[in-house]
């Protein structure tokens, strides 16, 4: 190697390796638009923010706890640096990504795969079926729940101005009934929150008010159905305004929280 490219590869890894000890463990919040990376194996998804690729995930099927983003719109990420290089960028873990309501076409990037980039292991595949030889069992349902029964709180977590829920949250859902019928519950008191979003930039957005409006209709529904105890009473509090964003646990404030509270015996 000349001379030239050598001093230049080793001045291009100390600034990598010093970024990365420097990075680690950092808050990282941005808008962008995703991008996909083809792998060997499964698919990798990227962002590009401020000069910088950052590593989101792999595609895997709707059982994963994490969901990728969608082409033709931007994606809200929110997260930590790992410190690590995974897929050609940056790993932001554990990471929180937001598919934001708006068409963007211009968000329609796709690499061809390349020598030396490996996406990780899938524990589940991105096809319907999901099973991947050599992979870890899928997780076994929590038991029955079972008496003493006491007031209990159950938390199902939204994406940014969504009220989808996800495989693992639906799970949170069908665990809650089914304490509030086992329990027999007395009351179920539910807040449905909106929340906001501080970016690394400093600007911070909020929530769309039509949030708290569609999570409401959906547990509404849900609730509908579930045959709860006729003497169950059920309060629900929407709140009107976003909870304030701290730019670092704003993914956690965009929530529905079911309060149990059993008979009494």
């Amino acid at each position: 190697m000349p001379m030239t490219m050598a001093r230049t590869s080793l001045l291009v890894t100390a600034m990598l390796v010093g970024h990365f000890a420097v990075a680690e463990g950092e808050r990282i919040s941005f808008v962008a638009c995703p991008v996909v990376r083809d792998t060997a194996t499964v698919p990798c998804f990227l962002a590009d923010n401020a000069g910088t690729t950052y590593y989101l995930g792999i595609q895997q099927d709707i059982g994963a706890d994490w969901f990728p983003p969608q082409l033709n719109h931007k994606v809200l990420v929110e997260g930590y640096l790992s410190g690590d290089t995974v897929c050609g960028g940056l790993e932001i873990k554990p990471i929180a990504t937001s598919v934001l309501p708006t068409v963007d076409p211009a968000c329609n990037t796709i690499l061809p795969a390349e020598p030396g980039i490996v996406a990780p292991h899938a524990e589940r595949g991105a096809g319907p079926n999901g099973e991947v030889p050599g992979s870890a069992p899928r997780r076994a349902p929590p038991p029955p729940p079972e008496p003493p029964f006491a007031v209990k709180e159950f938390s199902l977590s939204f994406t940014f101005d969504d009220d989808g829920l996800i495989a693992r949250e639906f799970g949170v859902l069908a665990r809650a009934i089914e304490y509030a019928k086992v329990s027999k519950a007395s009351a179920i008191d539910i807040v449905i929150s909106r929340g906001s979003a501080k970016l690394s930039s400093g600007e911070v957005i909020n929530e769309d008010p039509s949030a708290v409006m569609r999570r409401e209709r959906l547990i509404r529904r849900w609730l509908a159905v579930a045959e709860l105890p006729t003497a169950t009473r059920v309060s629900i509090k929407p709140m009107g305004e976003p909870l304030p964003a701290d730019g670092r646990t704003d993914e956690n404030n965009r929530y529905i929280k079911l309060t149990i509270t059993p008979e009494k015996r």
